[in-house]
């Protein structure tokens, strides 16, 4: 982790702000605190950020579709107040990568972050090195790993870094059955407390995107009793 990544904190609380700011100074990150969106687009735009970790509100979940309407990359974390407020499909519906919920220690929203970053410094590590597949090509769909772009029917396609990853992994081994935990070791971190059941939900929402009919998918097909595998074409 590059010391002093700049991270947007959003939250209309001002208390609760302040509470996240010290420890990320702590951590070796370099905060930036706003408490209301408007604001917080012109500070987006002005710089670009490693992280964005953004409080559950009305306002701010506007805030995240707005960033993910221009930037389909920045890794989002949304914070909640009581496990009620969110869960992971609405964070994913609204183009978050992860999010976590009250109560959790400081420490455990570090880890998070973290992990978070270091994911998609691997994930662009590992596009820069690829010599092959840099373009992989199935029917309607186009995958530029360098660029991090797909496109569906000549349509650019807003993906997650957790949804881009996922499906440039599996598309650059096509045919390739994999189980879920093999999508968790190449993904994430060892130490991460991610499910398995969390790839099915981040499958479905990538279906939901990609695929014609996201119920009797094309691409990404279900192997029964096993996980996944990319059933397109060569590069």
């Amino acid at each position: 982790m590059k010391k002093n990544d700049k991270i947007l904190v959003i939250s209309g609380d001002r208390e609760k702000l302040d509470e996240f700011m010290e420890p990320l100074r702590r951590a070796g990150f370099d905060p930036v605190g706003i408490s209301e969106p408007d604001p917080a687009r012109e500070a987006y735009n002005r710089t670009r950020y490693a992280m964005v970790l953004v409080r559950w509100s009305s306002s701010n979940i506007r805030f995240c579709k707005w960033i993910r309407s221009i930037d389909h990359n920045t890794p989002i974390i949304l914070v909640c107040d009581r496990k009620n407020d969110c869960n992971l499909a609405e964070a994913l519906e609204i183009g978050c990568d992860d999010y976590i919920a009250a109560p959790f220690k400081t420490s455990e929203l570090i880890i998070r972050i973290r992990m978070v970053i270091r994911r998609l410094k691997r994930a662009e590590r590992n596009a820069m090195n690829r010599t092959r597949d840099l373009v992989i090509e199935s029917d309607n769909l186009i995958i530029d790993t360098l660029k991090r772009q797909v496109t569906v029917d000549g349509r650019t396609v807003e993906l997650t870094v957790t949804e881009f990853n996922i499906l440039s992994t599996l598309a650059s081994h096509t045919g390739r059955a994999y189980t879920r935990r093999d999508i968790l070791n190449l993904l994430w971190d060892d130490d991460a407390e991610v499910y398995e059941h969390t790839i099915n939900s981040h499958i479905n929402r990538l279906r939901s995107k990609i695929e014609k009919d996201p119920g009797s998918p094309e691409h990404i097909l279900t192997v029964w009793g096993v996980g996944y595998r990319f059933a397109g074409g060569q590069a």
